[in-house]
């Protein structure tokens, strides 16, 4: 059940990740929500994970073009620590407003946990492009991936590639009108087995120099 929220509105640098920090009204609530305008939000699991929340999957939100259907709120929980919760933020423009929900966790929702995840960000070239995810260990399961674009350019759909094993590549397609829910649905759910520290993704299918934003997520 949701019982209240705290909205935080920043100003951003456009295509970074910024560090914020927002206030909560009372000591060690459960954060059962989150709604973001941006592109994605990170909240810390430990020192080395972080719980990545994409806002949407697919293409970003703009008038006139055909998007993505973004989610109402994304359901997981987590319990802060006092009443300060420091999370980073990625946006396309130079505002991104995130409102976290607190109450007790709704039925369907993921413990953060589950939710570990890197973001990496790419840059196309005629529609092309690779990416390298830096896992922070090695011998992770690679458990979800997802994509993000329309940054820059009108992409209608990606492809992204990796290997997987010795002649052996796994191909993933997130379109456009890539439908969104809360209960993260829109996440490829993967399993491919255990990754090194790092993984070069290959894009194509892409619009000129659009801007990508790709999620890994991993156990």
């Amino acid at each position: 059940m949701i019982v209240g929220s705290v909205v935080d509105t920043q100003t951003v640098v456009t295509l970074t990740e910024t560090a914020e920090t927002v206030t909560f009204p009372i000591d060690n609530l459960t954060v059962v929500g989150i709604v973001s305008n941006g592109v994605y939000t990170k909240v810390p699991i430990n020192n080395a994970r972080n719980a990545v929340i994409p806002a949407y999957s697919g293409a970003f939100p703009t008038t006139g073009q055909l998007t993505a259907i973004e989610a109402p709120f994304r359901k997981l929980h987590f319990t802060i620590n006092g009443t300060a919760l420091s999370y980073s933020t990625f946006q396309k423009g130079t505002s991104v407003t995130t409102c976290f929900y607190y109450g007790t966790p709704l039925t369907g929702s993921r413990p953060f946990e589950q939710l570990a995840g890197i973001t990496t960000k790419v840059t196309l070239s005629g529609g092309s492009g690779s990416g390298v995810f830096t896992f922070p260990s090695g011998q992770l399961e690679f458990t979800g991936f997802t994509a993000a674009f329309g940054l820059a350019a009108q992409s209608g759909v990606v492809q992204a590639a990796w290997a997987t094993s010795p002649g052996i590549t796994f191909n993933a397609f997130v379109i456009a009108a890539q439908v969104a829910d809360e209960e993260f649905h829109d996440i490829i759910p993967l399993g491919v087995g255990k990754v090194s520290i790092t993984l070069t993704v290959t894009l194509t299918l892409g619009t000129g120099a659009d801007v990508v934003v790709m999620f890994g997520f991993y156990q």
